[in-house]
C-alpha cells in the first residue's frame, strides 16, 4: 500500500474530447480493461473499473480520477459524465459485455485511478477526532469486505484496516457489496504487528469479537478513539490480536446459531459503538 495520502483531484472545467469509435474485440484497449478483472492488474496499474452509472458518479463524487470512459449508446448515453481530462470511447453492445464484470451490464464501463492513503495518517485522524475504525484480519472474501465497508461508511466510521489479508478493496464484488463506499472511505493495509503497533502508538483502544468473551458488546464501552477488530469466520480473532485487546461478545440467542460472519458481526458491533456515541452525556 502507497504511504502516499491520497489528494482528491479537482474536476476540470474543460469541454470533453471528441470519443473516439471502438468496434474491434482485438482492441488493445479493450484488452487492458479486461484484465483489470485480476488483482495482479489492479496492482500493477493503480487502476480499476467502475460499469455502473451509480458506480461512476459515486467515484466522481469522491474526487477519484476518470482514465478513460466506455459507453454502449444503445444501452446508455453516458457521454455527458465525460470530462476534459479522460479519454472517451464508444462501443458496440457486444464490446461493453466483454468489458463488463456484471452478466447484464447498464451500458458503461469506466476507468478510475485507485486512491491511496496511508495507515499513519488515517490513525492519526481517528485518534484526533476520538474516531472509530474496523479492523478485518485475515479477511479473503471480497463480498465480505465490501459489506463491512457499506456497514462502516453507514455508521460514520472514519477507516477499514485490512490486517493480514489477501482481499482487494477495488475487486469488483468488494465494489458492489460496498456500494461504491470503498470510493471514499479510507481503505488501508499492513500486517498485523504493524497495524497493532499503530495503533498503539496513537493510544487508539483495540476491542476484538470473540465467541468465548465473558464481557457483552452491549456491556462494553465502546466511545473513544476504537479498533474494533474481527477476525475470519472459519478462524477468529488470531492470539496476537486478543493479547493486545480487550474482548467482547455478542450475545446469541438461537439455538442452533452459536455465530454470525464477518459482515454480520461487524454491523452489529459498529452500530452498538455508534449508539453508545450518540447517547454519551
Amino acid at each position: 500500500m502507497s504511504p502516499a495520502v491520497m489528494m482528491m483531484p479537482r474536476r476540470t472545467t474543460e469541454l470533453p474530447r471528441e470519443p473516439k469509435q471502438l468496434t474491434s474485440m482485438d482492441n488493445a484497449r479493450i484488452k487492458a480493461v479486461v484484465r483489470l478483472r485480476e488483482h495482479r492488474q489492479r496492482r500493477r496499474t493503480g487502476q480499476f473499473t467502475a460499469e455502473s452509472e451509480r458506480q461512476i458518479r459515486r467515484a466522481l463524487d469522491a474526487g477519484l480520477k476518470l482514465v478513460e470512459l466506455y459507453w454502449c449508446p444503445d444501452l446508455l448515453d453516458a457521454a455527458e459524465m465525460l470530462d476534459g481530462q479522460a479519454d472517451g470511447f464508444v462501443v458496440t453492445e457486444p464490446l461493453i459485455r466483454k468489458m463488463a464484470y456484471r452478466e447484464n451490464p447498464e451500458g458503461v464501463v469506466a476507468v478510475f485511478e485507485q486512491p491511496t492513503w496511508s495507515l499513519q495518517t488515517v490513525l492519526s485522524n481517528v485518534a484526533a477526532g476520538g474516531g472509530l475504525c474496523v479492523v478485518a484480519v485475515g479477511l479473503e472474501k471480497p463480498g465480505n469486505l465490501g459489506a463491512i465497508a457499506r456497514s462502516a461508511d453507514a455508521a460514520g466510521a472514519a477507516a477499514v484496516i485490512l490486517a493480514d489479508g489477501v482481499v482487494d478493496p477495488f475487486n469488483p464484488n468488494a465494489i458492489r457489496a460496498s456500494t461504491a463506499a470503498v470510493f471514499s472511505l479510507p481503505t488501508v493495509a499492513g500486517d498485523s504487528a504493524d497495524v497493532i503497533a499503530a495503533l498503539q502508538h496513537q493510544g487508539i483502544r483495540i476491542v476484538t469479537a470473540s465467541l468465548d468473551a465473558a464481557t457483552s458488546c452491549f456491556d462494553a464501552d465502546l466511545t473513544g478513539p476504537l479498533a474494533l477488530v474481527i477476525g475470519a469466520e472459519d478462524r477468529g480473532v488470531p492470539p496476537v490480536w486478543r493479547d493486545a485487546g480487550e474482548a467482547v461478545s455478542i450475545p446469541m440467542a438461537g439455538r442452533t446459531v452459536d455465530s454470525l460472519n464477518a459482515s454480520n458481526a461487524a454491523a452489529v458491533l459498529l452500530f452498538e459503538a455508534t449508539r453508545q456515541r450518540m447517547h454519551k452525556p
